[in-house]
């Protein structure tokens, strides 16, 4: 409504100019020289249209070539309406001084708006002030501020009928109309977003991938098609543990009585920090699958307690292992928040689906409340564990009863070993290889993101020692050592060559992602290493 009310104050503006000399004449009743006056009147609107033309090419609205032109044309007009024969005037400089001036010079008024309209619609974009500030559809509530949304909606479904290749006004109708709970709409808008904005960055992307998911599934009463499923997969292998995605795919398999696989779902989905209402809603859901599944043999139920109050931010993590260390059978991860809270172990959770739960022997159960939210070891854990279970004597679900408590503090780094043996008194301990890393970004890191540094064989493989910190604190130094080993059956300093990497994930997976920054050292040889090794880690963004 502003924008065609400025239309129409400047389509008056212009008539009052150029009808002015002629009213001017009429009113005062003194004879001018018409020829003068038309001159004068010419060379006002040339060089009106000239500043006109300036200020639309500065704003980006008019290119050089159609600028130069249109310069040219009017240059030619300029000069036609100069020329004139021994000094007499031209036809339609003596038509000023009748009633057909009058009218000549009402229709250049109105010609004159009427041509820059044209012009401007021809180059401009009249609609973009109308979805100025549209990204707002993205916080609006869909119940306390509907109005708002439903206009927004508008809006956007009348600039992308006049601009159909615009990207990012498709992306926005197609959330408005989720909002708005218009679901094929909505897909169909955010279908075309992706269509516009794939080929353009090369891939996918997520953000719209994951509204045009919910708007298909939605659309759909509930259920996956092949190409919704087929978007579900292209998320989790960007994410492997996307809440919103899990939670889709629980849902679908239990609605096909897979309540195996919803379990399955619904435990990856938990080990995100989702807040205390939406956790316990998947808890609920997650017993409700168990329950529709029934027990499987063997499993073990944990009950999880805490003895004081658990450290903000920290994660739990319960573990079914070899006993003494080795490489997990089964793992779930809780943010700590949840406790008390009841863990089950069993097939539905094991790490790696050609060695389950099920089949493993002797086993022991390791509680951990993990301060850093890193899987390995950390010297201020909280930490639980069970006694050595046989498992393959199961008959039943066993149940135990986990109380965790803040470490005891002692000075156990800062000690140095006393040898073991008489031969061995007198004789200063091994020297334990150690490598500080120092690391700092050349931008600031995107927000929310986690850093992970990983000692690993050259090339990859399953890592030595992994820290993870929050992308948030950088710069900051890490020590890889025996502590953050992930195996205390293969630590650190018994590793041979090995590579450092630096990697800041923006979805916060372990896996490499496409849009993560990574470093990497060279290979080192910690069998050599005499000193305590440090390196400087520079993150940088992967190029566009």
């Amino acid at each position: 409504m502003t924008f065609w009310l400025l239309v129409c104050a400047l389509a008056l503006g212009a008539a009052i100019f150029a009808a002015w000399p002629l009213l001017r004449q009429k009113i005062s009743g003194v004879a001018t020289d018409p020829l003068a006056d038309a001159d004068a009147m010419v060379r006002a609107l040339y060089e009106d249209r000239l500043s006109e033309l300036g200020s639309e090419a500065q704003a980006g609205h008019l290119d050089d070539a159609t600028r130069v032109e249109v310069e040219a044309e009017l240059g030619a007009n300029l000069l036609a309406d100069y020329q004139r024969e021994d000094g007499s005037a031209t036809a339609a400089s003596e038509s000023l001084n009748g009633r057909p001036a009058l009218l000549t010079g009402w229709l250049v008024a109105a010609l004159l708006p009427l041509a820059g309209l044209a012009v401007y619609f021809s180059v401009g974009e009249p609609t973009a002030s109308d979805i100025a500030g549209a990204s707002v559809v993205l916080q609006l509530d869909p119940v306390a501020e509907r109005p708002q949304l439903e206009d927004w909606r508008d809006r956007l479904a009348r600039r992308v009928a006049r601009e159909p290749e615009d990207t990012r006004s498709w992306y926005l109708l197609g959330i408005a109309r989720l909002q708005l709970a218009e679901y094929p709409a909505a897909a169909e808008a955010l279908s075309r977003a992706q269509a516009l904005d794939g080929p353009v960055r090369g891939d996918p992307d997520p953000n719209i991938d994951l509204y045009w998911l919910q708007a298909r599934y939605l659309a759909a009463g509930g259920e996956l098609d092949g190409q919704s499923g087929a978007i579900a997969q292209r998320l989790l292998s960007g994410q492997p543990n996307h809440p919103v995605v899990l939670e889709i795919l629980a849902i679908d398999a239990y609605r096909k009585e897979d309540f195996r696989t919803a379990v399955t779902y619904l435990n990856r989905a938990l080990m995100n920090d989702l807040g205390d209402a939406r956790s316990l809603a998947l808890l609920s859901g997650l017993a409700q699958a168990r329950g529709q599944l029934g027990d499987l043999v063997p499993s073990v139920e944990v009950d999880i307690t805490a003895a004081d109050s658990v450290p903000p931010g920290s994660t739990l993590f319960v573990i079914a292992r070899p006993p003494g260390g080795g490489i997990p059978y089964a793992v779930v991860r809780r943010p700590a928040a949840l406790l008390p809270v009841s863990v089950t172990l069993d097939d539905t959770v094991s790490m790696n689906p050609a060695v389950q739960l099920s089949q493993a022997g002797p086993v022991e159960v390791v509680v951990r409340l993990s301060r850093s939210g890193a899987a390995a070891v950390g010297a201020d854990d909280w930490e639980w564990r069970s006694e050595t279970l046989d498992l393959a004597e199961q008959q039943a679900p066993l149940k135990l009863s986990a109380r965790l408590e803040p470490p005891v503090s002692e000075p156990a780094q800062a000690q140095i070993r006393q040898p073991q043996d008489k031969q061995a008194q007198g004789k200063q301990e091994s020297f334990l290889p150690s490598v500080k890393v120092d690391i700092s970004a050349a931008e600031p890191v995107p927000s929310g993101s986690t850093l992970f540094v990983i000692a690993r064989p050259p090339g990859g493989g399953m890592p030595y020692a992994v820290v993870r910190r929050q992308g948030e604190q950088l710069p900051l130094t890490v020590m890889l050592d025996d502590s953050v080993s992930m195996n205390p059956a293969v630590r650190l300093s018994q590793a041979g060559p090995v590579e450092v990497v630096v990697r800041l994930s923006r979805t916060g997976a372990t896996a490499a992602g496409p849009g993560d920054w990574e470093w990497r050292s060279e290979t080192l040889a910690l069998a050599e290493q005499r000193a305590p090794l440090t390196l400087s880690a520079r993150l940088e963004p992967p190029p566009r």
